[in-house]
């Protein structure tokens, strides 16, 4: 029978049998990549169709033929480290047939002397490794250096730097509100921005500066050879002014800010660590005063830093170690001068720090999560007081401050229900509070909560009323009983005559709703004669008590 025109050519060492191929030159046949079988001396013995690109110009046919004897480069003349045995692992940047190639020499099988070499362009090698270098350091998204580039720049900069005796500076910026902006027009609009906002800083630095992109919406900024922190505080100012410059994307204009903090070699720090942490930390200083603003670090800033971290964490068992008490500060009824209701607020006792302030501590715990059992624990050591002194002063409020995380819960109406039952307080001696923000957020979920909370009896209060930004024109909607006058304003009710028309106004606003005011942070007989003749209903504050534990109270009422 003849031969099928299909049947593969075979490639054999001259004298072979002929006949049907052998399994290991049709395994050769059907790989894509140049594909070589040699003895130990360099013999080649088999090559399949991919190969002959590469061998075929040498000579024809190439079985016979010793490949190290036609390349050029390191590998011309081998030596194996084991006698009789081939070279094994990669040999690079060889020449064959006048090209740059890679030879990569594995065993052909166990107890053999012959082994595999594959052929790769070296080029090719080359831009393979240049797509790896790009996935490694660079950020998918906007091109730019990613942390990981960021820290290999840094660390060279860093030995530059000790040579030449210069300074250099790690900006970090984070962007403000950037969430908002994800949530309202999508994220493939916010990964369109993040683009331009890598652009923009790209454009400010020199070349001899890194822009990284570090997080989400983090970005850090590698400055050389700096001269003087004055230097570095003038780029500072740039890079937030140029921020705050609109971008335009799809037919929209967008205005952003940043927060910005700064670490500098060596002051503030010796080591790629040290000073990517100091440069975060000075930054979440900035983003706490209100952003737009940049900081530079400090050792204070690391202390506070360290302290905050430990409190954090001892948050977690401070019910459980009994650190945590609740103090209540009483509110005056103006007319019959009479005490009407109690605020519960929380105070922590530290065994290494002392009485921390809730100022500090509350952020913390939203931050970590606890501020959800925190509050909770509050709310049911509250009602259980109230409930007490109910035998002592009928009708007296305990009002609850809520926190945004335990106002989000879905099931929060059915827990002011489950403690109210436990403790068997009156729903009507247990006021909320709430504040402005919250109030604003999600505002049919809101209006339906608040809702079910009245019917269950309890009073609803907005707290720190002015320094939020709700709307008046909502205000109307939801079931508010009570509004309660930050004390930033009261504080400077007779000197700033703008302070006296904003509290004036409120009170205005809050008798034309139906609604009662308490003004917060009387500490002067001249604020409370202002706040009487404007028609407020109550007041707390120094000027009357302090915050003091239940057992003080109790006695006073």
């Amino acid at each position: 029978m003849a031969r099928s025109a299909l049947e593969p050519k075979l490639k054999m060492l001259p004298g072979a049998a002929r006949g049907r191929p052998q399994p290991a030159q049709l395994m050769l046949d059907a790989a894509p990549i140049p594909l070589l079988l040699i003895e130990k001396g360099g013999l080649i013995l088999q090559y399949n169709p991919a190969a002959c690109a590469w061998l075929g110009p040498l000579s024809d046919p190439p079985t016979g033929q010793n490949l190290w004897q036609l390349l050029e480069g390191s590998a011309a003349d081998p030596e194996p480290s084991t006698p009789g045995r081939p070279p094994l692992g990669s040999l690079r940047n060889l020449t064959l047939a006048g090209q740059q190639v890679d030879l990569q020499c594995s065993p052909a099988a166990a107890g053999t002397d012959q082994c595999v070499v594959v052929i790769t362009s070296a080029a090719e090698r080359q831009r393979a490794e240049q797509r790896i270098s790009r996935l490694v350091g660079y950020d998918n998204l906007t091109g730019l250096p990613n942390r990981s580039l960021l820290a290999d720049r840094l660390q060279q900069a860093l030995v530059l730097s000790r040579r030449k005796g210069e300074k250099l500076a790690v900006l970090q910026l984070d962007l403000d509100h950037f969430k908002d902006i994800n949530n309202s027009l999508g994220y493939s609009f916010g990964d369109a921005l993040l683009q331009l906002i890598g652009q923009r800083l790209g454009g400010m630095v020199r070349q001899t500066d890194t822009v990284a992109r570090v997080g989400s919406d983090e970005y850090a900024i590698l400055l050389n050879g700096i001269s003087s922190d004055q230097q570095v505080a003038g780029v500072a100012r740039k890079l937030l002014g140029q921020l705050r410059q609109p971008f335009l994307l799809e037919e929209r204009q967008l205005y952003l800010s940043c927060s910005l903090g700064v670490a500098m070699y060596p002051e503030d720090g010796e080591t790629v660590e040290g000073l990517l942490k100091g440069a975060e930390q000075a930054m979440g200083l900035a983003k706490a005063a209100g952003g737009d603003s940049y900081r530079f670090f400090s050792e204070e800033l690391d202390a506070q830093a360290t302290r905050n971290l430990q409190l954090a964490n001892d948050l977690h068992r401070a019910i459980e170690l009994n650190q945590l008490q609740v103090h209540y500060q009483p509110q005056i009824n103006l007319k019959s001068g009479r005490i009407s209701g109690v605020e519960a607020l929380l105070r922590w006792s530290h065994p290494k720090f002392g009485a921390v302030s809730p100022a500090q501590f509350i952020p913390l715990a939203e931050e970590n999560g606890t501020i959800r059992q925190l509050g909770e624990w509050v709310l049911r050591q509250a009602c259980r007081q109230a409930k007490d002194w109910q035998l002592r002063q009928e009708g007296l409020r305990m009002a609850v401050n809520i926190s945004p995380s335990q106002f989000r819960l879905a099931d929060f109406d059915q827990l002011i229900a489950q403690v109210l039952a436990e403790t068997e307080l009156d729903p009507a001696q247990l006021e909320l509070e709430i504040t402005e923000s919250m109030l604003m957020h999600d505002v049919d979920r809101t209006r339906q909560l608040l809702q079910r909370i009245k019917q269950q009896g309890v009073s609803l209060a907005i707290d720190d009323f002015g320094t939020g930004y709700s709307s008046l024109g909502y205000l109307r909607h939801f079931p508010v009983d009570r509004l309660k006058i930050d004390r930033s304003f009261v504080s400077e009710i007779e000197e700033c005559r703008e302070n006296a028309a904003i509290v004036q106004a409120v009170i205005s606003l809050a008798s034309n709703l139906g609604q009662e005011v308490v003004a917060e942070g009387v500490e002067t007989e001249g604020q409370l004669n202002f706040l009487r003749q404007q028609g407020c209903e109550e007041v707390q504050g120094f000027y009357f008590w302090r915050p003091q534990e239940a057992n003080a109270l109790s006695a006073l009422l």
